[in-house]
């Protein structure tokens, strides 16, 4: 198990992994590929291993191993709280119901950083709309977590036309906001490849948050 050595702690708020989704986020469990059942722990902090991650985002789990990896002398955490198939104003503070139920109470912790993976649901909408709902929701989260400079790091997506991409990247505007490219590993909306995109977010991550490049 090359996660339990590094002594990664999570933290499963809300989840859309394998039977761990709204419905069922209190469980966040899975079958791993030999079938057998896997817990993770809903609502506190634990040690990744191969026993309780099982529920958690594959993508976030991976780009902290990573961080892990590139810092070994500092601790790391990452928090899952997510929902598929959302827009993005259910995220947005103070009145999206999602940012009620699943952000608002995480405000008192602190954190290096955010990541942010969504917008298949807006896309109807078109560029024009996200290029001013996008960065609207990124300082909300920033005046709520009382953090004006909170790094933000997004997955830009790949099936987009240019004029939603440019919609993306127009929260760019805002100092500390990065993002990652992910058209050529065609990565579609369930992705076969997490670990480079995983990587793609860690190095963003180091830069945007670490001036670590």
């Amino acid at each position: 198990d090359a996660i339990a050595p590094l002594g990664l702690r999570l933290f499963f708020q809300q989840g859309s992994g394998p039977n761990g989704g709204s419905g069922n986020h209190s469980r966040g469990d899975c079958k791993t590929s030999t079938g057998v059942r896997v817990s993770t722990p809903a609502s506190s902090w634990f040690t990744a291993n191969a026993v309780n991650a099982g529920g958690y985002s594959a993508i976030c789990l991976l780009t902290a191993q990573r961080l892990r990896a590139a810092f070994p002398h500092t601790p790391v955490g990452a928090v899952e709280s997510c929902v598929g198939g959302t827009e993005i104003a259910l995220w947005t503070p103070p009145a999206g119901k999602l940012w009620s139920l699943w952000m608002e109470p995480l405000t008192p912790f602190t954190f290096a950083a955010a990541l942010w993976d969504q917008g298949e649901n807006d896309f109807k909408h078109g560029g024009d709309y996200y290029g001013v709902a996008f960065p609207q929701m990124i300082q909300g989260w920033r005046d709520a977590f009382l953090d004006a400079q909170l790094p933000f790091v997004y997955v830009e997506m790949d099936t987009a036309k240019q004029n939603f991409w440019l919609g993306q990247r127009n929260a760019t505007r805002l100092p500390a906001v990065g993002f990652v490219t992910t058209a050529d590993l065609q990565r579609g909306l369930h992705p076969p490849d997490k670990q480079d995109i995983a990587s793609r977010l860690a190095n963003e991550v180091r830069r945007v948050a670490y001036n670590d490049s």
